[in-house]
């Protein structure tokens, strides 16, 4: 998994979100997103048939393999509801998530991970963590992935970027 520190304090009573522009190849019966206390089961996966969900309420079709999707979560605790958006698309809204496990206690927690290796390899290209859950609108008008990702860097390019970092540098 990817590891993600929030400095925030509203998340434990609010709720948050999180945005992710993702792509996968493939995807297995069971995708991790979010494993918020580092160590159990995930907290929230992506299904091969395109449904995102947990505990078993899972809905959507969606959200698939070999194309670029913005996913967002909304965890709102006070109604205990975790909401999944594709591409600005709700696609589930389940009403009884556990406040004690979506609380962010830990100030950390792990992107696509999971205890038993419920993941798979992907891109991301673009992270938010928002400390409050977004509204449907606010969610429909962020819409889906609507760049390319920018490509990593050739070594030449490093090479140029910092010769002139240090150009620059030497002028100060």
């Amino acid at each position: 998994g990817l590891g993600f520190v929030h400095n925030s304090t509203s998340p434990t009573t609010t709720g948050y979100s999180l945005m992710l522009d993702v792509f996968f190849p493939s995807i297995p019966n069971y995708l991790g997103f979010a494993q918020l206390d580092n160590a159990g089961d995930g907290d929230v996966f992506g299904r091969s048939s395109g449904a995102i969900g947990i505990s078993g309420d899972y809905a959507g079709t969606s959200f698939t393999n070999n194309a670029w999707h913005r996913v967002v979560i909304t965890v709102n605790l006070p109604t205990t509801t975790l909401t999944a958006f594709v591409d600005g698309t709700e696609i589930n809204n389940y009403t009884a998530i556990d406040p004690g496990r979506y609380d962010l206690g830990d100030p950390s927690f792990l992107l696509f991970g999971d205890e038993d290796g419920e993941t798979a390899a992907g891109y991301l290209s673009q992270f938010a963590f928002i400390d409050r859950p977004l509204e449907s609108a606010e969610v429909q008008a962020l819409g889906g992935v609507s760049a390319t990702p920018v490509p990593e860097p050739t070594g030449a390019l490093l090479v140029l970027l910092a010769a002139a970092g240090s150009i620059v540098r030497r002028r100060r």
